[in-house]
């Protein structure tokens, strides 16, 4: 039998291979799309797993971590199941067997850097942790996860540039990495005090999140720090204007306010403050001393109260209404609120300084002394506690030596106090030692030649000495100085009948 060979024309050879090609190109396609589908699918599945552990971590534990494992076997690159897996491990006290998990991978995969990245993450100590994120920069230097944690532990550390270098990286690699940005803008303008590279970082933040408040409110105290007033007060209004109830953009806009002088501004934001939490003491403290500068010290003792209701051991509020109800002539009052500072704080020496003076007004020397013996207890060296005593010895109790004791003391501590060299002439004076007072009225006019009070003492001094033209000269200055009142004293004041007769007398009269 013949063999019977078929001759086809070129062209329908072409058409036949051009055919196949196509049907070849098709099935290509088909297959390819059916594996993209089945691809699709198993990422589908995979997340399915990865929803239903993240829904049931809390309630079970044991139960979540297998739909972790499952969604890892079919996605071995699914990052979030993974961490899912190894916290919850680590908390399920598994912490090790994850850890020789992990090694395995890495020995499967030594070129992934994921694995040292997760690996990282379940260490403990924070030297393993740094050398397994440099493992995983090595492998892939644009890892951004590698370097947030490693600046992270860097910051742990204390090692700042180090944290700041890795924590560059991140956002050099994913520059809408928010809370990097945040995290930067934190570390620079706390550990670093760079305010101008916080502010790109605080713009950057609101750049990716234009809604978040806080961001603003931060962006505010930088600005508020370089002196630009205006700038910080348009960022804090616009951080209310995000979120009305934003405590500390409320408390920031009152305290810029209240630092340039505008009091009426800051009293109405501070009532915000108060709105949005009634029961904060420092806002109702604040609030409070802004009406006390303003001059208001009905509301200011309002506020203070409300405090002092909120905390009975906030001691500042406890002083202010000592000092408000002291200025207003209400002593027993005033005696209460100081009393309670020095509960709070027995060492406080203004409240002591406050009590002294307010008892020795009410003719109480013995409480003052004691008040003002605390205050040189907390402070040897408080010039106006001796000054106080010697007040009280001198005029209350006429204990001359003891005045003197504690004049010399307030000299010792401060050579140019005026009213100690001034006190001390007068009672030397007194005592007949003219002498010595004229020394003493003499330092006074030296550290204060405008004393007229003092010239006029030294001109009666000079003038019980006999030395008419000291005493002459003396009244001249008193007279310049004080005028009326001195000219008036002149005509009574027998201290001056060794020089009444004298011509230059008589002229300071006219």
């Amino acid at each position: 039998m013949k063999n019977i060979s078929i001759r086809l024309p070129l062209s329908n050879l072409i058409l036949t291979v051009c055919f196949l090609i196509v049907a070849t190109s098709c099935v290509d396609k088909k297959i390819k799309s059916y594996e993209k589908k089945d691809e699709v699918n198993l990422h589908e599945t995979a997340k399915n797993h990865y929803e239903l552990g993240a829904s049931i971590k809390q309630q079970n534990p044991r139960k979540a971590i297998e739909e972790f494992k499952n969604a890892i076997r079919i996605d071995q690159l699914h990052l979030k199941a993974h961490l899912e897996y190894i916290h919850l491990m680590a908390e399920q006290g598994r912490s090790n067997q994850v850890i020789n998990e992990y090694r395995a991978k890495i020995k499967q995969h030594p070129g992934n850097e994921i694995y040292h990245y997760l690996i990282g993450q379940v260490l403990e100590e924070t030297e393993d942790k740094i050398e397994e994120y440099q493992k995983a920069i090595q492998i892939n230097p644009d890892y951004y996860r590698a370097h947030l944690s490693l600046g992270n532990c860097y910051k742990v550390k204390g090692e700042i540039q180090k944290a700041v270098y890795h924590l560059k990286e991140v956002v050099r690699i994913n520059p809408n990495h928010e809370e990097t940005h945040r995290s930067l803008s934190e570390i620079v303008y706390g550990e670093q005090a760079k305010i101008t590279e916080a502010i790109h970082h605080l713009k950057e933040v609101i750049r990716i999140n234009p809604k978040d408040a806080s961001s603003y409110v931060n962006l505010g105290v930088a600005y508020s720090e370089q002196g630009r007033i205006e700038k910080a007060i348009e960022m804090y209004e616009q951080a209310i204007g995000i979120n009305p109830n934003l405590f500390e953009a409320h408390v920031n806009l009152g305290l810029v306010y209240s630092r340039h002088g505008e009091l009426d501004k800051a009293i109405k934001v501070y009532q915000e403050v108060i709105r949005i939490n009634p029961n904060d003491e420092y806002g109702r403290y604040d609030l409070g001393t802004f009406h006390q500068q303003q001059g208001n010290p009905d509301q200011a003792i309002h506020h203070m109260r409300e405090v002092i209701r909120i905390n009975p051991d906030f001691l500042q509020a406890h002083y202010n209404l000592g000092s408000i109800y002291s200025k207003q002539g209400n002593p027993d009052q005033a005696i209460h609120h100081m009393r309670e500072v020095i509960r709070i704080n027995p060492d406080f020496l203004q409240a002591h300084y406050n009590l002294g003076s307010i008892y020795s007004k009410q003719g109480n020397p013995d409480q003052a002394i004691h008040h003002m013996r605390e205050v040189i207890r907390v402070n040897p060296n408080y010039e106006k506690a001796h000054l106080m005593l010697a007040d009280i010895a001198y005029d209350q109790n006429q204990k001359i030596d003891e005045a003197i004791y504690h004049l010399k003391e307030a000299i010792l501590i401060n050579p140019y106090s005026i009213s100690a060299h001034y006190n001390l002439g007068i009672i030397y004076a007194n005592k007949g030692l003219i002498d010595k007072a004229i020394n003493h009225l003499n330092e006074t006019m030296r550290i204060d030649p405008e004393y007229g009070k003092g010239y006029y003492s030294l001109a009666r001094m000079y003038s019980l000495n006999n030395q008419k033209g000291l005493a002459i000269s003396s009244l001249q200055q008193a007279i310049s100085l004080v005028g009326h009142e001195a000219t008036e004293l002149l005509k009574i004041d027998t201290a001056f009948d060794n020089i009444r007769g004298d011509r230059d007398f008589y002229e300071l009269l006219k």
